[in-house]
């Protein structure tokens, strides 16, 4: 089946297994098969079979004596499966294909497709046929894509343009006899086939289309009937459109063939199938060949190869050296030529994808023509150089033909592996011995460039040290900014020059899979063009380097997942060889390497969130299920992922609860947004989930909007903060526990900017002091943002005035004093003893109770403060958001920008003088 191939992939769910059925059915294709091996048939179509492909053409008589022999044997073959399967209908009056037999075999070898095709056989044992929309439009059926809007202008006006030649086209068929004695025998020959059929008059509604006729090399006809332009697709009404089979289908196909059957003798079965089924074939037409030309492609079945023919070379050249000599004799191009040329390059690159990039200008010169209702044009110096770059690409080619080739050996254009087409499923149904793929992953900074090649069970790493512009050669391929030192402005180019020196190192027999954190770089590589002339040049010399015929394919990773191949861009080559040497695993024998199964994987993605994340989310699943569940009873059947939106809406109406019917409390309008980006975040996880379309992401937007104008906006409270002096009264105070360690712990975490559990995982160990006594080194084990638990080290220094430190004494808002005190006094002297002798949760009360004295408040009162604290005091220092972010242990300055210095405490005062302060400025 081909629509199978090409059809929504979403749609299918393939059934694997075998039942008795399919057992049975083999054996009697089989059995016979065999007979024919036995007769002496068979030896005269082996021989056919070896012929070449004009040659069995000229030898059409064995089909005389093969074709009755399969229709006997079908019809007895029939018969049989119609026993064992119990169809009684077997066919329906006025069709000759058997479709109560065909549904039942595909019911019974479970075919992938069988929901689709069964519903349409269900159709014509009903009705006799299908609608194909004349009568009454065709309903969507989620197999297809949905039919886009048409693009045709009113009134046929689009037609005027194309009339001048298509219709003059037509005309001029009229005019030679010898064509048209042929056309009228090629519809003698239909009629008389059953195929065509001869009308008294014209059907109702019927609409006169006039048909093209094309001399064919052997002195036939064929017919082209141009269905659009006569008006007949119009009358068609239907919401979907299919998608006929391309290259990457018949790379699939073929593949298929190829591992089943080693034989052209064994393609008898096909047309047995077919004449038990009552499907006409044309005998005539049958060519058996390992060199098919399918698409236009030449394909070799031998080793899996696609490339263009040589006589679709030939013709792309001839028709780029007719434009070629229009522009240097005319200056201008015939517009028709000019697509032309433009349509048979596109179809070339569907086998040398690479080759894309060149297409950029030819298609924009074809783009101002069409707007501007130009019959010439004048070509861009860059298409000019693109269409000279292709016919010399092309003449390579040719030049490289031997005699006696099918197609040119050893020449990329000809030789495409056809895995390429088909990206890592190139190995469907077999099991692969090795990566189906290699993977780059790879990173460029404005000193240097690096990343990994991963594939074959190997992995390889590189790094380029860039230099300034005008000493390194990389300028050669990314013009700089600046010729003095490399700029943010060239990070793009040089993130994709990154890539393509990863390309270089990659395998040359399989695809690519790149990642990058350059989100310009990754649409570069997808759409193998650029707005950038810059990127463009390099695009350009990838396809070069590599033949035009890789398979690439490129994701964005995220700037923090990229940390491996962000180190190889910015140190030094002696300090990355010492990082990997020191990294490399040992070798692993994976003979009594023990297998991993789907367990192993959820243990691994349990770990990719912390246990209360986990809890949290599947706190909001259940509830979401036993929702959905609950208005399955009201409404109808619906799975709870992938999400359904006027699903998900429903859910948000009964957490807002406008009508205050719920008896249970009313739910926060923060807590329904998190559970709404929770439900958003565990649809990503389910295998059939899907971009949202436009109107999907409309709802999801309104029913955030509705959330927030009917609950109103949840208040954001953040915790209080200190002012310096409060900070030094709380220094002698003791909470109301009585631990004095409580006291220095919130004087270090104020001044080292810890969190709560920072502090409380502190050990004796942890800590270790300068010589002088004046600063302390901390080694933080464990942070909320180090689950990796990595390890960092902080460094605090004195904070006693320098009057008290002349006396040589020490101030009590001191913290290192303070907890050199407190350790000298300690009687527990063990180095894995707690720092303050106290629990996370004592050391809660005590510094919640510490900042409760401290300002006076009730509220905002948390361990949070601490940390909050330190910031404004920080920056009321002087301190600017990066040495804070820095010393705070913040990936960048957001945080504290946004967060940690807004709504502080005092706040309000220091308002009441703005306006004071204004009019100040304005004197």
């Amino acid at each position: 089946r081909v629509t199978g191939l090409t059809s929504k992939r979403a749609t299918h769910r393939a059934v694997l297994g075998s039942r008795p059925e399919l057992t049975h059915i083999r054996k009697l294709f089989d059995e016979a098969t065999d007979k024919l091996f036995e007769l002496e048939l068979s030896t005269e179509l082996s021989h056919w079979v070896g012929l070449s492909r004009e040659e069995q053409g000229q030898s059409q008589e064995i089909w005389k004596r093969v074709g009755p022999w399969v229709n006997n044997e079908a019809a007895s073959l029939r018969t049989k499966l119609c026993d064992l399967l119990g169809v009684e209908t077997p066919a329906v009056d006025g069709c000759d294909m058997q479709v109560g037999l065909l549904r039942a075999m595909l019911l019974a070898t479970q075919d992938c497709d069988q929901e689709e095709d069964v519903a349409l056989l269900d159709e014509i044992l009903q009705h006799g046929g299908v609608n194909i929309g004349i009568e009454s439009p065709v309903h969507e059926s989620g197999w297809w894509p949905t039919t886009s809007e048409s693009h045709e202008p009113e009134n046929n006006e689009g037609l005027s343009h194309f009339a001048s030649d298509s219709w003059r086209n037509y005309s001029s068929a009229e005019l030679l006899e010898y064509v048209w004695e042929s056309l009228m025998e090629y519809y003698d020959s239909e009629v008389a086939k059953g195929f065509m059929e001869d009308l008294p008059s014209l059907p109702p509604r019927g609409i006169v289309s006039r048909i093209a006729a094309i001399e064919k090399k052997n002195g036939g006809v064929r017919v082209i009937d141009d269905l659009r332009r006569s008006g007949v697709n119009a009358r068609v009404g239907t919401e979907e459109t299919i998608q006929l089979p391309g290259a990457s289908t018949t790379a699939l196909i073929l593949q298929r063939i190829r591992d089943v059957m080693t034989t052209g003798s064994e393609h008898i079965g096909l047309l047995l199938l077919d004449a038990v089924l009552g499907i006409q074939d044309s005998y005539e037409k049958i060519r058996v060949s390992e060199f098919p030309v399918i698409l236009g492609f030449q394909w070799d079945l031998r080793d899996n190869t696609v490339g263009i023919a040589k006589g679709k070379a030939e013709a792309i050249v001839s028709d780029i050296e007719r434009i070629l000599a229009a522009a240097s004799e005319q200056s201008k191009v015939p517009v028709p030529l000019l697509k032309t040329v433009t349509g048979r390059l596109s179809w070339a690159c569907h086998v040398a994808k690479l080759l894309k990039p060149r297409l950029r200008s030819l298609y924009a010169c074809k783009a101002v023509a069409e707007r501007l209702d130009c019959r010439t044009i004048a070509l861009s110096e860059e298409a000019k150089s693109d269409l000279d770059f292709f016919r010399a690409v092309l003449r390579e080619e040719l030049s490289d033909t031997e005699a006696t080739d099918l197609y040119p050996k050893g020449s990329s254009l000809a030789r495409i592996p056809a895995s390429f087409l088909l990206g890592w499923g190139s190995k469907l149904g077999r099991v692969p011995h090795e990566s189906d793929v290699s993977v780059i992953v790879s990173d460029a900074s404005t000193s240097g460039l690096g990343g990994l090649v991963i594939g074959e069970g190997k992995a390889y790493w590189y790094r380029l040290d860039l230099g300034t512009p005008s000493s390194s050669a990389v300028s050669q391929f990314v013009e700089p900014s600046n010729w003095d030192s490399w700029e943010s402005s060239d990070i793009c180019s040089l993130e994709l020059f990154a890539v393509l020196c990863g390309c270089t190192v990659a395998s040359a027999d399989r695809p690519v899979v790149i990642l990058c954190d350059n989100v310009s770089a990754v649409a570069a590589v997808n759409k193998l063009s650029a707005k950038s002339p810059k990127m463009n040049r390099l695009l350009r010399n990838l396809a070069k380097a590599w033949g035009y015929s890789r398979g690439l394919r490129a994701y964005h990773l995220p700037t923090q997942d990229n940390w491996l191949a962000d180190s190889l861009s910015r140190e030094s080559l002696r300090q990355v060889k010492e990082y990997l040497n020191g990294a490399c695993m040992s070798q692993i024998d994976m003979q009594t390497s023990r297998r991993y199964g789907e367990e192993d994987a959820i243990l691994l993605l349990a770990h990719s969130r912390a246990a209360s994340t986990n809890a949290s989310y599947d706190s909001v699943r259940r509830g979401y299920d036993q929702f959905v569940a609950n208005e399955q009873d009201r409404y109808s059947e619906c799975d709870p992922f992938p999400l359904d939106m006027l699903m998900l809406a429903r859910y948000a109406a009964y957490l807002v609860d406008v009508r205050c019917e719920r008896p249970e409390k009313p739910y926060k309008t923060s807590t329904i947004l998190q559970y709404i980006r929770v439900l958003l975040t565990l649809n990503k996880m389910h295998p059939r989930a899907r971009p949202f379309t436009v109107q999907e992401a409309e709802i999801l937007r309104m029913v955030r909007a509705a959330t927030v104008r009917a609950r109103g906006k949840t208040p954001v409270k953040r915790a209080c903060t200190m002012t310096a002096a409060q900070l030094r009264r709380i220094s002698y105070t003791v909470p109301p526990s009585g631990r004095r360690p409580s006291t220095v712990a919130l004087l270090l975490g104020v001044s080292a900017l810890l969190r709560i559990r920072e502090i409380a995982e502190l050990r004796r160990d942890d800590v270790r002091f300068a010589p002088n006594g004046m600063s302390l080194r901390i080694r933080i084990k464990w942070s909320k943002t180090d689950p990796g638990r990595a390890g960092s080290l902080l460094h605090v220094g004195c904070a006693c005035s320098p009057a008290t430190t002349l006396r040589r004494r020490s101030d009590p808002w001191c913290p290192i004093h303070r907890l050199k005190q407190l350790l000298d006094d300690a009687d527990d002297s063990a180095p894995y003893a707690p720092l303050f002798k106290a629990t996370y949760d004592q050391l809660c009360d005590d510094i919640k109770a510490l900042v409760s004295l401290a300002t006076g408040l009730q509220e905002g009162c948390t361990t949070h403060s601490m940390r909050r604290t330190g910031v404004v005091l920080l920056h009321d220092a002087g301190f600017d958001d990066v040495q804070i972010a820095e010393y705070g242990r913040w990936v960048d300055t957001r945080m504290v920008r946004e967060i940690y210095r807004r709504s502080r405490t005092g706040l309000e005062e220091e308002q009441g003088t703005y306006a004071e302060r204004m009019m100040r400025a304005m004197h």
